[in-house]
């Protein structure tokens, strides 16, 4: 899929740098000098802001995904977050798995974006760009010429059945998520964890799905090398620090 910018005026406020991982994580790993990205492939190692390209889909998705289906998510889980720093218990279980997916879904459509798609070849118009970003502002479908859809309202249909597919729906069936904590040794983060139940979510906060509840738990330093080197050999790209 080919990059689709927005008007220059932008009227609707179309989110147009979209991360596939909440920003506001990505500052947590925010250091002077940036955010310290390592690349799987040649090991090769830069700084970064938050707003890197690295970071994002670049209108891979529709303001549908952002507004509707993402923020709810995001802020529900952000919450959680901010009651384990505070030193409180994490309560909604459910809030940290829809992230977890969230992430995994997004990270893998802004990887492998969907192309335009002619889904009603009959009908449809050339219509007026900033037209166009009225109707996506208010969740609706522009059908243009040929009956062409851009990808990422096709992403968005994609996104709304991935959340209600029966494997995703079992993958999280019963899903808690327990605590570790690293004082000893920074941590790093997979730029995704895949089907893995992991969340590095700050240097020194780790949040691992299973079955059972446990007591919360701190890391060596050994045990935190160990999952930094996890965290490397599960990355699709880099890890980041």
């Amino acid at each position: 899929m080919t990059y689709e910018p927005t008007t220059e005026i932008n009227k609707e406020q179309l989110t147009k740098k979209q991360h596939f991982h909440m920003r506001a994580i990505l500052k947590r790993f925010d250091g002077p000098d940036g955010i310290r990205i390592q690349h799987k492939a040649n090991g090769v190692v830069e700084y970064v802001d938050p707003d890197h390209e690295y970071f994002l889909g670049m209108r891979a998705w529709s303001q549908e995904t952002e507004q509707d289906i993402s923020w709810p998510i995001e802020e529900a889980f952000l919450r959680e977050i901010k009651r384990l720093e505070a030193g409180n218990a994490l309560v909604k279980h459910e809030a940290v798995s829809q992230y977890h997916l969230l992430w995994t879904l997004r990270h893998s459509y802004a990887l492998s974006p969907c192309e335009d798609q002619a889904v009603f070849p009959d009908i449809g118009s050339t219509l007026p760009k900033d037209v166009e970003e009225w109707l996506e502002a208010r969740c609706k479908v522009p059908i243009r010429k040929g009956g062409m859809i851009a990808g990422r309202f096709i992403t968005t249909a994609h996104l709304k059945q991935d959340f209600i597919h029966p494997e995703n729906l079992k993958s999280y069936e019963g899903i808690v998520w327990n605590v570790i904590r690293s004082t000893e040794r920074p941590l790093i983060s997979a730029d995704n964890y895949g089907s893995c139940l992991l969340m590095v979510v700050s240097p020194n906060l780790v949040l691992q799905g299973g079955k059972a509840l446990k007591p919360e738990n701190s890391l060596t330093q050994a045990e935190a090398d160990k999952l930094n080197e996890f965290s490397t050999q599960q990355a699709a790209r880099f890890v980041f620090g």
